[in-house]
């Protein structure tokens, strides 16, 4: 175990309580970037982990899609040097069930810096999600277009696959076959292999 690593990790989970993964569950997101040499990290959504994602990936790039104007300011004003991007999500989370077997209408308009990339490591933690209510958006876009943007071999992270909307696309789109593992939390991560 890299000891220096798991301390700047508890450091940051007592600075950041309000983050939602988990130290076993960074653990295990971290060691896939460390794969890498100058891993390509793509992150559905910015947080209080901006700064650690930044930091832990320094030999690589890092990229943040956010669809929240008001989080996205905040965050990048703390950390203006973040390759963040506000995206829109063009579905509501109602939709979640009608949506599940039409792929084209899952497409999301993201810059070209971010589709012409073939990632090493897609992190899906947004949108938000958490309320089936008409004008929230939900992740099948999120994940949809991970399994696009993966490359083969690569490492796609799904967290909070206890909902039904993220286990039923992350199984549709990533593939139960190349599902690798999951780690129980607050919430369920879920890694899956790029085919």
């Amino acid at each position: 175990m890299d000891w220096l690593l798991f301390i700047k990790l508890v450091l940051f989970k007592l600075k950041h309580r309000g983050s939602q993964l988990w130290i076993k569950e960074l653990l295990l997101i971290v060691k896939a970037i460390r794969h890498y040499p100058r891993c390509r990290l793509l992150l559905f959504g910015l947080g209080w982990d901006t700064f650690l994602w930044i930091d832990i990936n320094k030999n690589g790039r890092t990229v943040f899609l956010e669809d929240d104007k008001g989080w996205f300011e905040k965050i990048t004003q703390q950390a203006p040097n973040a390759e963040a991007y506000l995206i829109d999500y063009p579905h509501n989370i109602t939709q979640w069930k009608t949506l599940l077997d039409k792929p084209r209408e899952l497409e999301l308009k993201l810059p070209e810096e971010v589709t012409r990339t073939s990632w090493d490591v897609i992190v899906v933690d947004a949108p938000a999600g958490y309320r089936i209510v008409e004008e929230q958006a939900g992740r099948m876009s999120s994940i949809y277009m991970a399994s696009k943007l993966i490359k083969k071999g690569g490492d796609v992270f799904v967290h909070d696959c206890t909902r039904e909307l993220e286990r039923a696309y992350a199984e549709r789109y990533l593939g139960e076959e190349n599902f690798i593992c999951e780690i129980k939390g607050r919430a369920l991560l879920r890694q899956y292999r790029g085919s």
